[in-house]
């Protein structure tokens, strides 16, 4: 069945107004398909709701589900129009992953598709370290933040980024491969492995950090460590976008001049590896 078909039976059924047999439909065709029969309130469309259609479940069975787990308001109404549009037989049993501001008829679309294993959205800010990437992970509840971090530590990069990695006897354990893990939203399974995950965010940066902006950072005497470390420490600095030119330029002009850099990162950085270091710094 069609999206276009499966538009056209809910276009006439608002028209002739059938519905639960004969009752009469007080509301317009958007209303049909979202008021009525959609999520119980406003919700960012990022958030979602994970439900198993099981073998041998009806419409009204599937329906009284979502209307608990807030997917739709009217569990009736929408075993009318899953009636309606011929489709109650159709549901398909396994996982389905629902977006929270869908309509009713992206609902039932949803509904005719088995999907294959539950994707989660995860958006890791810019500036934030790989144990906070980790407990973003844990809280999201796809695997342990200590799984992503020993993941993150035993990556390969590379040749390009690998280049000029400090040894990693240099390194705090744990902290190899910081800055190197590209922030972004990803769609990540719940059982996915947390090297597969880290290998994406390494993809991801060495396609962005690609060949001319290295050389471009040569030029500039720099090292791709010493960018990726200079711009992570910018991205937490910054609060709004456009400040981050001036603050890369004012630290980079720090470093020429031979000062420190004296970006609350770095001190905030190390107290993450050592809290009781702050004491040094009184």
């Amino acid at each position: 069945m069609s999206i276009s078909w499966q538009a056209i039976v809910v276009a006439i059924a608002v028209a002739v107004g059938v519905i639960a047999g004969s009752a009469m439909i007080a509301s317009s065709g958007d209303s049909l398909k979202r008021e009525p029969l959609g999520p119980i309130d406003s919700r960012r469309s990022q958030d979602t709701v994970e439900y198993t259609v099981e073998e041998g479940a009806t419409a009204a069975d599937v329906a009284k589900d979502l209307e608990i787990l807030g997917v739709i308001r009217s569990a009736r109404q929408f075993e009318s129009l899953v009636r309606l549009m011929g489709v109650g037989n159709n549901l398909s049993a396994g996982r389905h992953i629902f977006n929270l501001n869908s309509s009713a008829s992206e609902v039932v679309d949803d509904l005719l598709v088995r999907q294959g294993p539950a994707q989660i959205e995860v958006v890791f800010p810019e500036g934030i370290r790989i144990e906070e990437m980790g407990e973003i992970l844990q809280e999201r509840g796809i695997g342990l933040a200590e799984q992503f971090i020993f993941a993150a530590d035993n990556a390969q990069l590379p040749p390009g980024l690998a280049a000029s990695l400090p040894p990693a006897e240099l390194l705090p354990e744990g902290q190899r491969l910081q800055g190197y893990l590209f922030p972004a939203k990803y769609f990540v399974a719940v059982d996915s492995e947390p090297a597969d995950l880290v290998r994406r965010m390494i993809e991801e940066m060495n396609e962005r950090f690609d060949a001319d902006l290295r050389e471009k950072a040569a030029e500039r005497g720099l090292t791709v460590h010493e960018v990726l470390t200079l711009a992570s420490i910018v991205e937490r600095e910054a609060v709004l976008d456009e400040e981050r030119a001036l603050i890369a330029g004012v630290f980079f002009n720090r470093l020429e001049a031979g000062d420190l850099i004296g970006a609350d990162p770095t001190t905030q950085f190390a107290v993450s590896l050592n809290p009781d270091s702050v004491k040094e710094w009184g």
